[in-house]
């Protein structure tokens, strides 16, 4: 089963980071929170998860209960290339998927 850490993003973010305009996310770490234990040890290790972005405004419990799906409306799936910590954040870095079309044109999913 691959690993993946979810998030959620307001609008204000988060159509520019499905969009590939943006393909990053700075967090305030919370001690609390396993997800950043998590975080923290792949950061160590340099073994990088998948983080899903969901939509806060948007996602239903439905989006959510699928364990793995590329993308939603209202969510995406990426690849983590990097993570950086400084003080009390920490920087998640993915890589955007470029999807080829059959007529050669390319968009960003």
């Amino acid at each position: 089963m691959m690993e993946i850490i979810d998030f959620k993003s307001s609008s204000e973010y988060f159509y520019d980071e499905k969009d590939g305009l943006k393909n990053n996310t700075v967090r305030e770490i919370d001690v609390k929170d396993k997800r950043f234990h998590e975080l923290l040890k792949c950061w160590k290790e340099k073994s990088y998860p998948f983080i899903r972005i969901n939509h806060a405004e948007c996602c239903t419990e439905a989006d959510k209960a699928t364990e793995v799906r590329p993308n939603t409306l209202y969510s995406f799936l990426r690849n983590i290339q990097h993570i950086a910590v400084y003080k009390n954040l920490i920087i998640i870095t993915w890589e955007h998927i470029v999807e080829v079309k059959e007529n050669g044109n390319q968009s960003r999913i």
